[in-house]
This record gives C-alpha cells, sequence and structure tokens, in this order.
C-alpha cells in the first residue's frame, strides 16, 4: 500500500512537471529564455537606505528620501575632489558564467547644482580577480547624463572579456572640481536565463 502511495504521488509530480513544460512551450514565442533573468545586485531600488554601496577615494553616496523616481528614495554620490575626475559607488559582482550577458540599466538625475560640468552614468567594470580586484579588463557604460536633464534612463548590455572573474557594477560621476551630486534609482543589473546554467528548476519527488 504504502509504495502505491508512493508511485502515485510520483505520477503527479510528473504529470505536473509535463504540463509546467508544455505551457512554457506555448508561450515560448512569445517569451523567450532570454527574457526569464535573475537580478544580481542587491538594493537597487534605494528605497530605503543605500546599503551594499560602497564609495571610493573622495567620493560618498548617502540616502535621499524625496527624490525617487520610482520608490521612496534616491541614492545620491557625491564627489568631493578639488580637480577633474570620473569617481562615485559601486558593487561588486562574482562572474560564475563568464559567457554570460550582462544587462545594466536604471535612472540617473544631475539635479542643478553650483558645478554645471557634473555628468553621471551607469558603468560595468569587469576585472581579473574577484571582488574588482587585481587588473582592469575593460568598461562599459551609458551615456553621460547632463545636468538639468532630468530622469533619464540608461541601458548598456555587456558580455565579460577573457579571463574576467568580476564585475563592478559603479554608480558613476564625473566632476571638473569641487562638489558634484548624481542621483540614481531602480538600478538593475541581469543576466538572461539563457545564459545560466540552471534556468529552470522542476521538483523530481513530492514531498
Amino acid at each position: 500500500m504504502k509504495t502505491r502511495r508512493t508511485l502515485s504521488r510520483i505520477w503527479r509530480v510528473v504529470a505536473l512537471n509535463l504540463a509546467v513544460l508544455l505551457l512554457l512551450f506555448m508561450i515560448s514565442p512569445q517569451l523567450s529564455r532570454a527574457d526569464i533573468a535573475i537580478e544580481l545586485i542587491t538594493n537597487g531600488t534605494f528605497d530605503r537606505n543605500v546599503d551594499g554601496w560602497s564609495a571610493t577615494g573622495e567620493s560618498s553616496i548617502s540616502w535621499v528620501g524625496t527624490e525617487g523616481h520610482g520608490g521612496r528614495g534616491v541614492a545620491a554620490v557625491w564627489s568631493h575632489y578639488a580637480d577633474l575626475h570620473i569617481t562615485g559607488a559601486g558593487q561588486p559582482v562574482e562572474i560564475s558564467v563568464p559567457a554570460s550577458e550582462y544587462r545594466l540599466s536604471g535612472w540617473i538625475k544631475v539635479p542643478a547644482q553650483e558645478n554645471d560640468s557634473t555628468k553621471g552614468r551607469l558603468s560595468l567594470v569587469f576585472w581579473d580577480q574577484p571582488g574588482c580586484s587585481g587588473t582592469y579588463l575593460d568598461a562599459v557604460g551609458t551615456p553621460w547624463v547632463l545636468v538639468g536633464s532630468g530622469w533619464t534612463y540608461g541601458k548598456v548590455i555587456a558580455t565579460p572579456p577573457p579571463g574576467a572573474k568580476s564585475l563592478c557594477v559603479w554608480l558613476s560621476v564625473y566632476t571638473e572640481g569641487g562638489d558634484a551630486v548624481v542621483y540614481f534609482d531602480d538600478v538593475s543589473l541581469r543576466a538572461p536565463a539563457s545564459a545560466l546554467p540552471h534556468s529552470i528548476y522542476l521538483p523530481l519527488v513530492a514531498k
């Protein structure tokens, strides 16, 4: 009797899995594997804080709760360099699938300020060691957003160069000197399911 119940459960799971696969097959013309992706960064919405992001050098990152594009707050990234610099705040992401295609997107705003040379953009910086360390390999970025442009959507797609083991999602600030600030919101880094080793999980045994 116990064996018969176990077999019955297994057959129910198999039938369910087949139904899911059939559904995926039926909708595949409208939804390709490339459209199914996973989020790879932490706290890109900045709804409550800027946890997970770190500034470098003479720059800083803080949370502003009144300027959000699509939520409750934004990341305000400041440059405090006295001369021309490209700086900002970032978050490291390990590269588990070297041939993956990465899609970085988000919203950028450069508010009116005394330093009218300020620009902002999203960037991907590739490194040959984990944790965004070792040797710099390559970088790509969205077009620069200028002072007074309002909220501007940016998107860039990139494939890691050979030997890349990590990438840094960078909230970039350009300044020709003096304090400068750029706002960022709803930042996302996604890898298509077609580039991932396990995109769909189907259970084999019912519990």
